[in-house]
């Protein structure tokens, strides 16, 4: 075993995520993979394998450092070359998660565990007192994705077990957010655009 690899690893786990917003407190990589990791066994009951490709899912970011969603949704060409190049670096050092045998179910609903701890991150956010509308738009940027997401896991004929249990886990998101005051938010946007 390396140890230089091994601290590599671990020093993935301070990459700061949400630096663009303004955060109460901000949020680090080994937050946001741990707390995946949990909604994917708790939420969609997957595999401890999956479990652990989620605390490793950005990994890479030790080299890029986090590029916020948002502007990877914006700049597609900007996603392209940052995904590229974490892909460089993952296979330059042999620090990557094996990706194949997933199944396009397991792929989506790897997107859905992702998105949804963010947006879940807003609720926190918002029960901390961070009213601010860009909490807002991101978290209803999140949910728009995860909800088209879970759309794609229904419409592909075989619902299976993940569908059910993506639409229970979206729309209690949506209650959670709403019983926070996350539609005071939202209302508030609205009368003022």
């Amino acid at each position: 075993m390396s140890y230089d690899r091994l601290t590599t690893i671990l020093n993935g786990g301070y990459v700061s995520r949400w630096h663009r917003e303004a955060t109460i407190p901000g949020q680090s990589n080994a937050e946001h993979s741990w707390r995946c990791a949990v909604i994917a066994r708790e939420v969609f009951d997957m595999g401890w394998a999956a479990v652990g490709m989620y605390l490793y899912h950005d990994i890479a970011e030790v080299f890029t450092g986090d590029i916020p969603a948002t502007l990877k949704w914006e700049k597609p060409n900007i996603r392209e070359i940052v995904n590229e190049a974490e892909l460089e670096w993952q296979y330059r050092t042999g620090i990557h998660i094996p990706e194949a045998g997933m199944t396009d179910a397991t792929a989506t609903v790897f997107k859905i565990v992702d998105w949804s701890e963010a947006a879940h991150y807003c609720i926190e956010q918002l029960k901390m007192g961070n009213k601010t509308d860009q909490v807002a738009k991101t978290f209803y940027r999140l949910m728009y994705r995860c909800e088209d997401l879970a759309q794609e896991l229904t419409g592909r004929g075989k619902p299976g077990q993940y569908s059910k249990r993506a639409e229970n886990w979206i729309n209690y998101l949506h209650i959670d957010w709403e019983m926070s005051g996350g539609r005071v938010i939202q209302e508030r946007r609205l009368t003022n655009d």
